[in-house]
């Protein structure tokens, strides 16, 4: 069938919403990775989380990955007060295993039970290695669904994930810090 549109307007209005969802993934990328105001707020390692992940890529299929995330939070309840997020570095790799994979690095921003994550992606797709721009989008503890867009720089489609992670909260000293916690606590 014929497009009655214009091919011009077709391609710029494909450049114009990739050029927006580029920038919008820059901004939420520089806002998990800015740094609190200096002498503001003192944060510790509070957490290493790795994890599993299912999902459904939009035109790929189920997908299934690792992440592993590093997580600072402010140290005192005051501290808690005056910055009430955490801030944290994560890396995923995600496969469906039909020729599609991601390798994915980002910084996040973490409140209570949400977070934003985005950084820089490298896809294979289609027999070929292409960079990209990923952000995701979460709720929950332990239990935690998403979604996930990614913007791959001369792909035929960006990619489009929800699903859901099983995360492993734990202290760097690698003890378990679960929602659940033991009897005896």
């Amino acid at each position: 069938m014929n497009d009655p549109r214009p091919a011009r307007l077709t391609t710029s209005t494909s450049t114009a919403r990739r050029s927006a969802a580029f920038a919008l993934t820059v901004a939420l990328a520089a806002l998990a990775l800015a740094p609190a105001p200096a002498g503001a707020v003192e944060t510790t390692l509070a957490a290493f989380s790795p994890g599993v992940k299912v999902g459904y890529t939009i035109g790929r299929g189920f997908t299934y990955g690792l992440e592993v995330s590093w997580i600072w939070a402010p140290t005192t309840f005051d501290d808690w007060k005056r910055h009430p997020y955490a801030t944290g570095v994560v890396v995923t790799l995600d496969t469906n295993f039909k020729g599609l994979f991601r390798l994915h690095a980002g910084g996040e921003a973490i409140g209570p039970f949400v977070g934003i994550e985005s950084g820089p992606s490298l896809v294979r797709d289609a027999g070929r290695w292409r960079l990209g721009l990923g952000s995701t989008v979460w709720a929950g503890f332990d239990v935690i669904p998403y979604y996930s867009y990614t913007l791959v720089f001369g792909g035929e489609r960006n990619l489009h994930e929800v699903g859901s992670y099983l995360k492993l909260v734990m202290d760097p000293d690698f003890e378990t810090k679960n929602s659940h916690g033991d009897w005896d606590d």
